[in-house]
């Protein structure tokens, strides 16, 4: 590695930031699936009362089963399958909304996983660099100290 100065600061804080932008990335999918999952299950449970209703209403017959009576019957019917269907459509698209909203759980589970190894791979790459800063400064103290042991005024000869 070249130059005095390696940019761990930078690096670190670098990593931290990925690290918890991809936490709150995976809580907010994790919230948001959760209210996905929970407006499916509202809109199941009103799809049944709606279904239940219309079975209802299909049994129930006017004392006096006038055509206008049953005509407004077959008309209350109708609205209910209408809005049973609407119900039912409501709840497909939910079940869509809570696949991609897992779908982006994993996106962001998976961010997660590589901000883990990236910190993984810094934090050898820093050990590597620690390591060879070391071994420079050692041998930088064993030169000065060689330097400082020949300064000495030369040998005489005999």
């Amino acid at each position: 590695m070249s130059g005095d100065a390696f940019p761990l600061a930078a690096l670190e804080a670098l990593r931290r930031r990925e690290e918890d932008a991809a936490g709150a990335a995976v809580a907010a999918a994790q919230r948001e699936l959760e209210a996905a999952q929970a407006e499916r299950a509202r809109r199941a449970a009103a799809l049944q009362v709606a279904r239940g209703e219309a079975a209802a209403r299909g049994r129930e017959l006017p004392a006096r089963a006038s055509a206008a009576a049953l005509a407004a019957t077959v008309r209350h019917a109708a609205r209910l399958r209408d809005e049973a269907e609407a119900l039912a459509a409501a709840l497909r698209g939910a079940e869509v909304e809570v696949a991609a909203r897992g779908e982006a759980l994993d996106g962001a589970l998976a961010a997660l996983r590589a901000a883990s190894r990236a910190r993984e791979v810094l934090g050898r790459r820093r050990a590597e660099w620690e390591s060879e800063r070391r071994r420079r400064a050692d041998r930088a103290a064993e030169a000065e100290q060689d330097d400082r042991g020949g300064a000495g005024p030369p040998d005489r000869e005999p």
